[in-house]
């Protein structure tokens, strides 16, 4: 199952890659897509971003400090909700309150940076996969903590990584 990554902005842009790089550890038929990674050298981006799209079961969006107000994101958002038949985008919110996000983005189901609520997105994300490659809610719960780690490393890095 495809998940796409929403991200603008170099420190939502390493929130995304945390996720691609960390997602299928979890859960093994996940296939996160984030543009800065999974698009060849030499392709037409917008035509590989349709294709992911139309083939899309979930999208997360990498919401931060950055970029939280730009119409970039809403409009993403929106791209990707409407490439998914039964809407599963979930915002991400790094380091933001989800009082502080209005527009489009309330309509979704917001995922903030706790572990409880990353591994609720996690289980979120499992239910979309077809049920005979869906993990068990003790087999997910096993996998989440035995690489939640490696994750809370890498969104702990986000902030230092990313000083401009």
């Amino acid at each position: 199952m495809k998940v796409f990554l929403s991200w603008s902005g170099p420190k939502s842009q390493a929130v995304a890659v945390a996720f691609h790089d960390w997602l299928p550890y979890v859960i093994q038929n996940a296939k996160p897509f984030v543009s800065t990674g999974d698009i060849d050298k030499g392709k037409r981006w917008s035509e590989v971003l349709a294709k992911e799209l139309s083939e899309v079961a979930y999208g997360i969006i990498c919401i931060t400090q950055d970029n939280f107000k730009e119409p970039w994101i809403n409009f993403e958002a929106g791209v990707i909700s409407k490439a998914i038949d039964i809407s599963y985008v979930s915002p991400f919110l790094y380091n933001v309150k989800p009082g502080q996000i209005q527009g489009p983005l309330q309509q979704f189901q917001f995922t903030v940076n706790k572990k409880e609520d990353i591994f609720n997105l996690v289980r979120s994300i499992n239910n979309r996969l077809d049920p005979d490659l869906q993990h068990s809610l003790q087999v997910l719960n096993d996998e989440f903590e035995a690489w939640w780690p490696n994750l809370e490393c890498r969104l702990a890095q986000v902030e230092s990584i990313c000083r401009c």
